[in-house]
């Protein structure tokens, strides 16, 4: 198996075919490694989910601030599930970029990565989740007040809002790579992601677009056979097993929804490469410095 080489121009195409084939190149460890340290959070929040709908069904209303609470635990765990797919993937790119080796690299090195670097990710999920209110609450304002001047200038301005809010999106997007590959600040990676973006974001959109229908065609299959398997669950086992009925169906869509996320990061990060690539030549400047090197 050859080393997939990140730096390089890429359109649409291209970066969604070099997306399947590192995926299927490097499918096993990355799947050990999500099974690691992902699917514990997602398992005992099905666990404990699992535990508070049987004691809702066993106990009177008086357990209503127990399950509430529980649920909210639950919650809280499949969100870290889902969040840390995001640094399982990031990481691994990054030890697949450096490593001389890509076979060598473990669950273990993976895990480290993520472990040392956690509080980066949360600390710019919070930082891009402000921004993201900031620029929704202003948004919002604008176009209400248009809204009330004129309804076909507030309909213009909604599609100019509309616009602005990918356009920051797709943006956002891409400071995760930029702090993890070239190990900048929040507000460097910010600046520089509306530098990369700039001329490109018609190609990105439809790349992100193109990525997310071509992973949720993949699993359209499983999807559309949870109904029957609810159906056989329900006439098989009856009412009283609905609570496994729930933990199956939670696991399925989210295995469902990790193709789904799994596939668009790795598209994203090629597409970050790609766009530093355009602007900066940095891996063809590379390729000529290597040139008569080790002869």
């Amino acid at each position: 198996m050859n080393k997939i080489k990140f730096r390089a121009v890429r359109d649409v195409g291209s970066t969604i075919d070099v997306t399947i084939q590192f995926l299927r190149q490097n499918f096993s460890i990355i799947s050990r490694s999500i099974f690691f340290i992902a699917i514990p959070f997602l398992l005992v929040g099905a666990l404990l989910y699992s535990g508070i709908y049987i004691i809702q069904n066993s106990f009177s209303t008086e357990s209503d601030v127990i399950y509430f609470l529980g649920v909210f635990i639950t919650v809280m765990l499949i969100i870290l599930y889902f969040f840390s797919i995001f640094p399982i993937i990031y990481e691994y790119m990054y030890l697949y970029q450096k490593s001389e080796d890509f076979r060598q690299i473990t669950v273990s090195a993976v895990r480290k990565r993520v472990a040392s670097r956690i509080l980066s990710y949360i600390g710019n999920a919070f930082l891009i989740f402000f921004l993201s209110i900031t620029v929704y609450v202003f948004g919002s304002l604008v176009t209400g007040l248009l809204m009330a001047i004129d309804i076909a200038v507030g309909a213009f301005g909604v599609f100019l809002f509309l616009c602005l809010l990918a356009y920051v999106s797709i943006a956002f997007s891409l400071i995760y790579a930029i702090n993890l590959f070239e190990d900048v600040s929040f507000g460097i990676a910010l600046n520089r992601s509306f530098y990369l973006l700039k001329g490109h974001f018609f190609t990105t959109f439809g790349l992100y677009i193109t990525a997310f229908f071509i992973s949720l065609s993949v699993t359209i299959i499983p999807s559309s056979s949870l109904p029957v398997l609810v159906e056989f669950l329900g006439t098989t086992f009856g009412i009283n097993y609905s609570e496994v009925v729930v933990i199956l169906l939670g696991f399925l869509y989210s295995f469902i929804l990790l193709v789904v996320i799994s596939v668009t990061l790795t598209a994203s990060l090629f597409r970050y490469f790609s766009l530093v690539e355009g602007k900066e030549a940095m891996g063809a400047q590379e390729a000529i410095e290597q040139i008569g090197v080790g002869r």
